[in-house]
């Protein structure tokens, strides 16, 4: 055998195993979120919302978009006690999948470091969600665990 032919045999296989991890990434990125996508039949979440979180005192805008069983979308504190928090933006990506909600959001100004999960599940036909919330809350460095409810406002 010789080097050339050795050298071709190598080629080939990295090209092959290129071409190979490539069409495995556009299955599991592209088709299969589209496949669930057309076959979804579960609550239609998408859309806008107003969330309630701890109480009555601290409330967010949420608009919320899904594809499959992906989600994401914005959140905008809209009151809080103090005000220190309003018209901060939020970005989180998730699921919904087996009727739970399950996100991870981060703030948008990277001068902090607020972040955090949720879980939620419809309730009252998908007119609203509840759950609760574990964040991290950058001012004071605390770990909090929060009720968080979620009413529809608006569909699109």
């Amino acid at each position: 055998m010789s080097v050339s032919a050795f050298i071709a045999g190598v080629v080939s296989a990295l090209i092959v195993t290129v071409i190979v991890c490539w069409l495995k990434n556009i299955y599991s990125w592209g088709i299969v979120p589209f496949f669930q996508h057309l076959s979804y039949v579960g609550i239609k979440i998408e859309g806008t919302w107003e969330t309630q979180l701890g109480g009555d005192d601290y409330t967010e805008k949420v608009e919320l978009k899904r594809f499959g069983q992906k989600v994401w979308g914005t959140i905008t504190v809209t009151s809080s006690p103090s005000n220190v928090d309003l018209k901060k933006e939020y970005q989180f990506k998730g699921y919904f999948k087996n009727n739970f909600l399950n996100c991870h959001y981060e703030i948008k100004d990277r001068s902090f470091f607020d972040c955090g999960n949720f879980v939620l599940q419809p309730k009252n036909g998908g007119g609203q969600l509840t759950g609760h919330s574990i964040s991290y809350y950058d001012p004071d460095h605390t770990l909090e665990s929060l009720e968080y409810t979620w009413n529809r406002i608006g569909t699109k």
